[in-house]
């Protein structure tokens, strides 16, 4: 009980920190999008840009945080899925079929739902790089027709573009980024290795 609960309270809570940090700030770039449609001023560029950093600030103390839990739990997540392959193939608890069952079903459920949950959590922080590259193209198609205030708009665009640039990327202890490719990835890592594991245990076994 202990060995799923635990390790289920601590994905829980690295899924809820994630979508948090995420959900918030599309909710700042949501409202910073419409000011800034409204008026493209000095004020409003100076109001961006002070989001921008407070979100790059609060991103970098999350991910020094946190990456380090993050890393761990694919680890556990990795070390599941071969003990469940272990304990299939040894064919433990043979004598306690319905134990053996419950404890195949239960982990390879656990298993696989938090690897979708926390992978897909980590995901929802990528899709604000997107929303703020529309946002600037929307702002750039409403408020550059005047050819006298373009210019001085143009800085601001400029200055708005490289303050934007934030790579918001959670990672597992810097070693692979948290996002939709990690589940092709480690798919393929966990059935390779996987059947290999298999392979030489049931060789063991003979």
């Amino acid at each position: 009980m202990h060995f799923l609960a635990f390790p289920g309270l601590v994905m829980t809570l690295l899924s809820f920190i994630y979508v948090s940090f995420a959900k918030t700030f599309e909710h700042y770039l949501g409202a910073m999008r419409l000011r800034l449609l409204e008026s493209f001023s000095r004020e409003e560029i100076s109001r961006a840009l002070e989001i921008f950093m407070v979100a790059k600030k609060v991103h970098q103390d999350i991910e020094k945080s946190v990456q380090l839990f993050s890393f761990l739990s694919y680890v556990l997540i990795f070390a599941n899925f071969l003990q469940l392959i272990s304990t299939i193939v040894t064919n433990f608890m043979s004598d306690k079929v319905i134990m053996q069952i419950l404890y195949t079903y239960t982990t390879l459920g656990w298993t696989i739902s938090w690897f979708l949950v926390l992978t897909m959590c980590g995901t929802q922080v990528g899709k604000t790089s997107i929303f703020i590259r529309n946002m600037g193209q929307d702002v750039s198609v409403k408020h550059f027709g005047d050819e006298v205030e373009g210019r001085r708009k143009l800085v601001y665009l400029n200055l708005f573009n490289t303050c934007a640039d934030l790579d918001l990327r959670f990672t597992g202890w810097g070693m692979f980024v948290v996002d939709k490719k990690l589940l092709l990835t480690s798919t393929g890592i966990l059935v390779t290795y996987g059947v290999l594991f298999a392979t030489e245990a049931s060789k063991m076994t003979d």
